[in-house]
């Protein structure tokens, strides 16, 4: 590995790149992952706050360049590489906020259902009474949106409302926002 690094030190990233397109041998894409392996670490590090992840980030970010790299006529790999792995890195945020509040949600034991169903009917009642103190039209848009059993699509929205898509994507952008302000004052209150 370390032969790799002082055999093309001196040869630029476009000069690998152009390599690789014409050989397609990946002896040439091997020393630009290198080249910017401890950069990517250290960025993924930075935005995961966890080593462990950033390694495993790391790592996922170069099969989706091994991967990818044969679709896309890449210009800047530097961009390119790191544009990846921001998006990974994002999904890995993401992803974790997610299961962190599932956690919170399913925070109540399984030995007490009793507590369960109360729970879940109490979390439920917040969203109805809150859902209920909006206004019409982002009421409407929102049930449409996300309630609907199958998700529908802004068009789909529109077209059973009648309003535009820009007006359907802003009473869903405000009603989510006044739906939650709502949701934490009622949280507040009990």
């Amino acid at each position: 590995m370390e032969i790799r690094r002082v055999m093309y030190n001196d040869v630029s990233d476009e000069d690998l790149l152009q390599r690789y397109y014409q050989t397609g041998d990946n002896q040439w894409l091997g020393p630009l992952l290198d080249r910017y392996g401890l950069l990517l670490f250290g960025f993924c590090a930075k935005q995961l706050n966890d080593k462990t992840l950033a390694r495993d980030t790391v790592q996922q970010v170069q099969l989706i360049v091994i991967q990818h790299i044969d679709r896309t006529r890449v210009e800047n790999f530097h961009a390119w590489l790191f544009t990846i792995a921001r998006n990974e890195c994002n999904i890995v945020l993401r992803n974790r906020r997610v299961v962190r509040r599932e956690v919170k949600e399913n925070d109540v034991p399984e030995a007490a259902p009793e507590f369960r169903e109360a729970f879940e009917e109490g979390r439920d009642r917040l969203f109805d009474e809150a859902m209920a103190a909006l206004p019409e039209a982002q009421r409407a848009c929102i049930r449409l949106f996300y309630l609907s059993g199958e998700r529908k699509k802004y068009d789909e929205v529109a077209a059973a409302t009648g309003y535009s898509i820009k007006e359907v994507k802003t009473h869903i952008q405000n009603g989510k926002r006044n739906l939650k302000k709502t949701i934490d004052k009622m949280r507040n209150q009990y």
